[in-house]
């Protein structure tokens, strides 16, 4: 009687060592589970807001090509040059 005794005192002392793993495993289940919801929550909130933007879009003219180029216009810089040599000229001639 005495020897199950002692058995059966040995085998509670060990069950909190066996459980260790076990709690260690359910804590971080649980924090991998929330990790997971806090991410699709905002995978959706993405979504969403993705959403929003593309409904806010809408194309009122079609983009045409210009025939001339806009810039860089060489006889413009030419022109406003000269005319900037001219006037910085007559300024430090007087």
């Amino acid at each position: 009687m005495q020897r199950e005794r002692f058995k059966l005192q040995f085998r509670l002392g060990k069950l909190p060592i066996r459980q260790q793993p076990l709690t260690q495993l359910i804590r971080k289940r649980e924090e991998v589970a929330e990790s997971l919801k806090t991410l699709q929550r905002k995978l959706e909130e993405a979504h969403i807001a993705e959403a929003q933007k593309l409904e806010n879009l809408r194309v009122i003219e079609k983009a045409k090509p210009t025939l001339l180029p806009i810039s860089p216009r060489p006889t413009v810089v030419l022109l406003l040059a000269t005319i900037c040599g001219v006037v910085l000229g007559m300024g430090v001639h007087r």
